[in-house]
């Protein structure tokens, strides 16, 4: 069987630039593979993030009404449409750990940490921590670096002593216990 001219003639250039051919289909291959790689991730990320977030039961709103009252809670938990209602404080704050720059710091303090129900957290260490024990947001250090600040690390560590200074108060120490993530923000 004699091939077409335009056959041979495309088989003697495939085989007069092998080099060439055989680096074209290796550059495909390893595109293909880079492609189906970060697609499989984007899916099973996609899928993880969205089950643990809701697994923390994320609050749909936050209202500021200044103090709560026992009767004002309940009330607002009987509200039509309300689930679930919770008291909780948030307090604008500095920290800082050892010599560190003070950093802008929101704490959001809780009557009894262990028995939150909005916005809990998935793994928080130790049973029932102190009085003097702070629950630190991870994403602390992706925020300095946001802000310009890759050069340095928080120096935030559990179990370290963070200095904590609250507007019009003393200093406070408080034991860093663990760090997770917060889905309060």
């Amino acid at each position: 069987m004699t091939l077409a001219p335009r056959w041979k003639k495309l088989v003697g250039d495939f085989v007069a630039t092998r080099g060439r051919v055989a680096l074209m289909l290796a550059a495909l291959a390893i595109g293909m593979l880079t492609l189906t790689t970060i697609a499989g991730a984007y899916t099973i990320l996609t899928r993880e993030i969205s089950r643990n977030y809701l697994a923390t039961n994320p609050a749909s709103a936050l209202i500021d009404l200044g103090r709560v009252t026992p009767e004002a809670l309940e009330l607002i938990r009987n509200a039509p449409g309300v689930a679930d209602a919770e008291p909780i404080s948030i307090v604008v704050a500095r920290a800082r750990a050892g010599d560190g720059p003070w950093l802008r710091t929101l704490l959001f303090v809780a009557p009894n940490p262990t028995s939150i129900r909005i916005g809990r957290f998935l793994d928080s260490g130790a049973a029932s921590p102190a009085d003097d024990a702070v629950l630190l947001e991870r994403e602390l250090v992706s925020a300095e670096r946001a802000a310009g600040h890759a050069h340095y690390e928080s120096g935030f560590r559990a179990n370290d002593t963070i200095y904590v200074n609250i507007a019009y108060t003393n200093r406070h120490d408080l034991s860093l216990l663990y760090q997770k993530n917060n889905t309060m923000l």
